[in-house]
């Protein structure tokens, strides 16, 4: 009954995350959601520079980000100079009084307002500011490191390495893929660079609800739900009171039609599956949120206490059904659910295209050496500086003239039949069938094999991942080329099987308005 509620489920929270993630990328730095208004339709996000982004959201026609607001992380974390703020914008509200400038003196009166419930919440707005702000730390930072620099300086011998052996390297179905994946990323994040003084003269922003949205997804699908889910853990009334369906169900306070309660329960699930997860506080406090939008008059607090009992009881054979598609189908234990880095999925393949590159270029040479170098520290990094990686990967793949012939083809499943399909539980089972090989034999290997094999005697072949140990004893000063492990290449080729599954040959550049 519930195989598909994830895919169909409301995707404000969704939306929201993938405006925060253009938003990095449009400056080019991470960024975290910070707070939703959902009343007010706003939101906010801490950026890694820490600055706060706020502006009023709507989702029609893609996403519209609006009014933009531009505030310094220490506005919101010292105490003095939130003061003198609010000083400030209490000397506008009296300097339009003076002017009779009457519109000007409500809108800065409805500032100071905003401001002094700020000013009430301001030690939980600073504790909630430093442990967002914790997310931001080296396991962001791609683009500084020295492995990335020195494959960025090898980036040109890459390339002529890929054309001088693009008949053997188009036979590798990593490598196609990688093509056809960064092209396709590369196009679904085409956005126009924005610093903070352009955005907040600007005032808005806007992503494309195109062929994009489906490409980030697909991205970023895992992660998602887990990022949804500790949201909605985190406040589910601040993200979902306003929810129609969460609102109808709080309207059936005073129901005595028990199927009527649980149809409508049934239904508010199925649009919002985080609903189900909710302890029985967050969900009181939800739907005493949606009464008091809905209703005009004070309900005693008993009575939505004995309500809210009744619906916490009702979910609970959801909540375990939804708990096991969520195991089952998306790797998610809830039970031990933590703090999600962005793109990690994309990284992981970018893993595997790197280590494939590494494994076929010639044994002991350069190439092979900083290509592993820069695949063991990518392994722990995650955020929107993947999407640089990204950049690079595609610039290596045309400079070696065979990006262009994949621009229009779908993604290669070299594991199944079904190349196209959108159900990740059978995505992910074929790879239960694949057997793991340990090595893959450099091109020059491939050669030397071939000779070996018209002469008279055929030599034992040689482990092409593994230095014969003499040489090793002779090279002391050089250190040891690592392989990626087994368990971590066999995640990273099924976060590649999901992309795999799901990527759109259609996807297109966003064109001026778009931007």
């Amino acid at each position: 009954m519930y195989d598909h509620i994830f895919e169909n489920r409301d995707r404000k929270l969704s939306n929201l995350l993938r405006l925060g993630d253009y938003l990095g990328r449009s400056l080019r730095e991470n960024t975290v959601l910070f707070s939703i208004d959902d009343k007010n339709e706003r939101v906010s996000y801490l950026t890694e520079s820490k600055k706060i982004v706020s502006g009023d959201y709507s989702f029609k026609n893609g996403i519209k980000f609006d009014f933009i607001v531009v505030e310094d992380f220490d506005l919101y974390s010292d105490e003095n100079k939130f003061d003198t703020f609010i000083d400030d914008k209490i000397s506008l509200f009296v300097e339009s009084l003076y002017t009779d400038n009457f519109p000007n003196a409500h809108n800065s009166f409805s500032d100071i307002l905003e401001s002094w419930e700020s000013r009430f919440k301001f030690d939980t707005t600073r504790r909630k500011l430093q442990e967002k702000s914790i997310k931001f730390n080296e396991s962001n930072d791609i683009l500084s490191t020295p492995e990335f620099h020195n494959f960025v300086q090898l980036a040109p011998d890459i390339s002529k390495f890929l054309q001088e052996n693009s008949d053997s390297i188009l036979e590798i179905p990593e490598i196609v893929n990688g093509i056809k994946l960064a092209n396709t990323v590369a196009k679904a994040f085409n956005i126009k660079r924005f610093n903070y003084a352009t955005l907040e003269e600007s005032g808005t922003f806007r992503v494309s609800d195109t062929d994009n949205k489906s490409v980030y997804e697909m991205i970023c699908r895992q992660e998602l739900v887990k990022k949804e889910l500790l949201e909605s853990k985190s406040d589910f009334t601040a993200s979902w009171a306003t929810s129609t369906k969460v609102k109808a169900l709080a309207g059936l306070l005073y129901e005595e039609n028990y199927n009527k309660i649980q149809e409508s329960l049934g239904e508010a699930i199925e649009e919002v599956p985080y609903l189900a997860f909710v302890s029985k506080k967050s969900l009181s406090e939800a739907i005493e949120s949606s009464l008091m939008i809905s209703e005009s008059v004070n309900i005693p607090e008993t009575h939505i206490k004995k309500y809210v009992s009744t619906l916490f009881e009702m979910k609970k054979p959801v909540k375990k059904e939804l708990l096991s598609i969520l195991n089952e189908k998306y790797g998610i234990n809830v039970q031990n659910l933590k703090e999600v880095p962005s793109f990690k999925s994309l990284i992981n393949t970018q893993v595997v295209i790197l280590e494939t590159i590494a494994r076929v270029s010639p044994k002991k040479s350069i190439q092979k050496k900083v290509i592993r170098e820069f695949v063991d520290i990518l392994k722990g990094k995650s955020g929107v500086q993947s999407l640089d990686v990204n950049d690079c990967l595609r610039l290596i793949f045309e400079s070696a003239n065979i990006s262009s012939l994949f621009e229009d083809d779908g993604l290669i499943n070299q594991w199944s039949d079904d190349a196209y399909s959108t159900d990740v539980e059978d995505s992910l089972k074929t790879l239960d069938d694949i057997e793991y090989e340990d090595s893959e034999n450099s091109l020059d290997e491939e050669e030397d094999e071939q000779e070996a094999e018209e002469g008279e005697e055929t030599p034992q072949e040689p482990d092409p991942m593994e230095e014969d140990p003499e040489e090793e004893e002779e090279e002391a000063p050089a250190e040891p080329e690592g392989d990626i492990s087994k368990e971590d290449f066999r995640e990273a080729m099924k976060d590649l099987e999901d992309l795999l599954s799901d990527i759109s040959p259609k996807t297109g550049p966003l064109d001026d308005s778009d931007e």
